[in-house]
């Protein structure tokens, strides 16, 4: 077997990370195509946006006590195609620097497959500082989720494939729970809970990990 030098190893390389962010960017742009495209028939989709304050509780990936932080989320739903896109800011801080933050958004197509139950595909984006080093990767998502936001009860069920960005390579499967407890015409009042099964490719030290969270909020129907 020939043996590559460096230079042809980091030329290698460059290539398959510029391989890999073109390959993100077509699939975003189709998955917007897809969702938008059936969203601008002469059918008036149903417009909904969410925002909570909410707890979120991490120690057993390395964050120390419980943190408040913000959710919001925009959703768009037709007869039987949907758009949603959801964020956060959590104020946790790691354990050894007593320091940081984390954030994320995740972007998804939702398609319905029969009365409230739906399957979605998208992209999800983590962000974590912690003072002394950060890390951002993409996940690519599936997901099963059941219920419309102005539903009693409402599962949302996903799963974050493994990034190969950081030296950790994450996946994420969450399981999220959503309760309208009121709801009138335009506005009503939520309740949420999510738990997060973090599992790591970082050696025997850190396999899985599990991070929960908690909220209360407001959903408007626009």
């Amino acid at each position: 077997m020939k043996k590559m030098s460096k230079k042809e190893i980091l030329k290698k390389a460059e290539g398959l990370v510029l391989s890999f962010k073109r390959t993100q960017f077509i699939s975003m742009v189709t998955l917007l195509v897809l969702s938008i495209n059936p969203l601008s028939s002469t059918e008036k989709p149903e417009i909904y946006l969410g925002g909570f304050g909410m707890f979120t509780s991490a120690q057993n990936i390395g964050y120390n006590k419980n943190a408040p932080g913000v959710a919001g989320n925009f959703t768009v739903l037709s007869n039987r195609i949907g758009l949603t896109l959801a964020g956060y800011y959590s104020t946790s801080k790691k354990v050894a620097t007593n320091e940081g933050y984390s954030s994320g958004v995740t972007l998804r197509a939702l398609y319905r497959v029969s009365g409230k139950l739906y399957i979605s595909s998208g992209v999800r984006l983590k962000y974590y500082t912690a003072g002394l080093w950060e890390k951002k990767a993409y996940l690519w998502t599936v997901g099963v989720k059941y219920g419309f936001p102005e539903d009693l009860i409402q599962v949302d069920i996903s799963h974050a494939f493994k990034e190969h960005q950081t030296i950790s390579e994450c996946a994420i499967t969450s399981i999220a729970f959503t309760s309208t407890v009121f709801n009138g015409r335009w506005i009503g009042f939520q309740v949420r809970s999510a738990t997060n099964i973090i599992n790591y490719n970082y050696g025997k030290i850190r396999k899985t990990g599990i991070s929960g969270e908690v909220g209360i909020g407001i959903l408007f129907q626009l």
